[in-house]
């Protein structure tokens, strides 16, 4: 082979090699263009937390607040412009009063603002009446969505209760299912979800799936008000749970209700709570190849929001401001001094519990008084008690209701505990906390003045119009006699009763005094 030949194969070859690389860099280029990145930035039970100050226990630091927040969503979606999805997963409402004075619209007017795209309807949505949750839903810019709501009488949907929607973000449509808890008639006031019913999720959203891939949705998310946990080794249990075994064709499942923190994946589907209060965000990314139509990455985190790692959000902090301008110094009044924290306990008995049960009974003047540990929202730190924290322990507008019960119904009370220990007064009762079973052990009970209760024997008691009507699970109020609705606001009751205890010199140091003793067999 001469000097030319070798010329002429020297430059083929390099031709082939500057076209197999060319190629080569189109082919990576193309497989990157088939890949669009969604980032889905989910919060929930947000519970009207717009103030600043709330504290993480474990470093003293400051969290959450709207400004906060909003500045958190602002940084997320500068990471990925056109490619963010704002979404959450319900009770956006009721809390603090800088939102239950206002019935939740200065909520919805910060969600507006920071640009939600979609809001799934938790049961505390119903806490301040049907009409009221309306008027929240008619405010907000974006739809706010319930898809197993149904109405008892016809079967169908209410006009309020928006099962889905669809999104177009960075090309790809996006089609957002809303599911609320079935716990919804058990743990909001009865009165206010009345013909109302809640169905199981799951098959619902796997009805509502092909529907919207058959509108053209590259993906379906669903944003759950259902509850989860997850344990050390990374598995999911819960209804969130529950819904993504079940779930068919769905992309991800946010969730919230029991204010914890999951970000794992069951059943291939990944799933991810919030935490609650705004005191953290989820952030979801799904890499989604276009060219075989499915998710082909997913990252989750749950970013705890402290304050100290962002410039707070103007806008938002305008919108809290204008709200708590005249309202703060309201709240602020002193009605006395706890010279140290008064703590509440779900499952057990609670100094809080305590002194909220005592102050029911001595309003309504009967002899027993049971409220409800869910109905405790927030502890009472040391120090000056503002009319602003009663209002955040009792930042529903329950009302003391009395009523007459035997003693077998009141022992009835006692056993329950689907929902926690109930909080009494007039009471000391032992009970096993070790024994099996869906109903509380009671081993005895006696009246605080010593005498036992006797199952045949009439009693005055007082609740909350909650609990009255068959709330957290206690239907035996239902069969009470002489029922009567004082319409005293027991948040009144607790302003009354501490102002009364300030001005005759008394401390105010409610504590644990053994009238629900667990004994161990």
């Amino acid at each position: 082979m001469n000097r030319r030949t070798n010329g002429y194969a020297l430059r083929f070859f390099l031709i082939v090699l500057v076209l197999s690389l060319v190629m080569g860099t189109a082919g990576s280029l193309a497989g990157l263009a088939a890949e669009k990145v969604l980032t889905i930035v989910s919060t929930s039970d947000f519970h009207g937390n717009l103030l600043p100050g709330q504290k993480d226990k474990a470093t003293g630091r400051d969290l959450g607040g709207a400004a906060v927040m909003a500045a958190y969503i602002a940084g997320i979606r500068a990471q990925n412009p056109g490619g963010t999805l704002l979404l959450d997963d319900g009770d956006a409402m009721q809390g603090p009063p800088i939102s239950t004075v206002f019935k939740g619209q200065p909520v919805m007017e910060f969600y507006n603002a920071v640009g939600y795209a979609a809001m799934a309807i938790g049961n505390h949505e119903f806490d301040w009446s049907l009409d009221t949750m309306k008027q929240r839903i008619a405010q907000a810019k974006f739809p706010v969505l319930s898809a197993n709501i149904f109405n008892k009488a016809d079967g169908r949907r209410p006009d309020w209760a928006r099962p889905y929607t669809m999104v177009t973000v960075n090309g790809l449509k996006v089609g957002i299912i809303g599911v609320s808890t079935v716990q919804t008639p058990v743990v909001t006031l009865p009165e206010n979800v009345k013909g109302l019913e809640f169905r199981d999720p799951a098959p619902v959203v796997n009805a509502l799936v092909p529907e919207l891939k058959g509108r053209g949705a590259d993906l379906v998310v669903v944003i759950a008000h259902l509850g989860g946990a997850q344990d050390k080794s990374g598995a999911v249990t819960g209804e969130i749970a529950d819904l993504a075994n079940a779930a068919k064709g769905v992309d991800a499942i946010f969730g919230g209700h029991t204010h914890t923190t999951v970000a794992g994946t069951v059943n291939g589907v990944p799933v991810l709570i919030p935490y609650y209060n705004g005191r953290a965000v989820g952030v979801t990314k799904l890499t989604y190849d276009t060219s075989s139509a499915r998710v082909v990455k997913v990252e989750q985190e749950v970013a705890t929001t402290f304050a100290d790692q962002v410039q707070p959000d103007a806008a938002a902090a305008a919108i809290v401001d204008k709200y708590n301008k005249d309202l703060a110094p309201k709240m602020a009044e002193v009605l006395g001094n706890a010279p140290a924290e008064i703590l509440r306990n779900y499952d057990q008995e609670s100094a809080l519990g305590n002194m909220v049960a005592d102050i029911m009974r001595e309003a309504a003047g009967t002899q027993i008084a049971f409220t409800n540990a869910g109905g405790l929202r927030t502890d009472i730190p040391a120090g000056p008690i503002t009319l602003g924290k009663i209002w955040e322990v009792m930042p529903f507008d329950n009302t003391i209701v009395t009523m007459e019960l035997t003693g077998a119904q009141v022992l009835e009370v006692l056993k329950n505990k689907s929902k926690g220990m109930v909080q009494s007064s007039g009471l000391k009762f032992k009970y096993d906390p070790a024994a099996p079973g869906d109903a509380r052990v009671v081993l005895e009970v006696a009246l605080s003045n010593g005498k036992t209760l006797e199952p045949n024997q009439v009693y005055t008691v007082a609740t909350n119009n909650f609990m009255a009507t068959g709330g957290d699970n206690f239907t035996v109020f239902t069969g009470g006699k002489k029922v009567y609705d004082t319409n005293i606001l027991i948040r009144d009751a607790m302003v009354n009763w501490l102002k009364a205890q300030t001005a005759a010199g008394r401390v105010i140091a409610p504590r644990v005094d053994g009238r629900a003793l667990a004994v161990t067999k």
